[in-house]
């Protein structure tokens, strides 16, 4: 049963906590879309370390740029389950979105400017942590109904 708390926050919160069983695995589901995006950037870090470890490095920096700002989307996306209506919905979806591509350039920009990685291995890994969430449904279920 979903927890109810009528309290500051401007309407009811569903702590996910007590989520139903759909937004279970939901939330499952995101984590293993960005469990794939990291095993993408670890098997290119992996074939980077033929060019040394700093382009091994500079991989795992890229890719860190888009999972960070990934992870945080999904702990805050699903830390609480509001009742609104669709539009509210989308709209939060969007600002999520966008706050979420923001958060991936600036961290790109700071681990570019002061951990001072190669280019080429940096941006490779940035693109590939990125094709690896284009890549995920290919290896997990899109079923949230079982």
């Amino acid at each position: 049963l979903t927890k109810i708390s009528f309290g500051n926050d401007g309407g009811n919160t569903m702590h996910t906590s007590g989520a139903s069983p759909t937004i279970k695995r939901l939330r499952r589901q995101a984590y293993r879309f960005l469990a794939v995006q990291g095993v993408v950037v670890l098997v290119m870090a992996v074939i980077a370390c033929y060019w040394g470890l700093l382009s091994a490095w500079s991989v795992c920096l890229g890719g860190a740029s888009v999972l960070i700002p990934g992870a945080c989307f999904i702990v805050i996306l699903f830390k609480t389950a509001r009742a609104r209506d669709a539009k509210q919905i989308v709209s939060r979806m969007y600002m999520g979105a966008t706050i979420k591509l923001l958060l991936s350039a600036g961290i790109a920009l700071l681990f570019a400017r002061y951990a001072h990685p190669l280019m080429f291995p940096f941006w490779a890994g940035f693109v590939g942590a990125q094709l690896g969430h284009w890549l995920a449904p290919c290896f997990v279920s899109m079923d949230v109904t079982r």
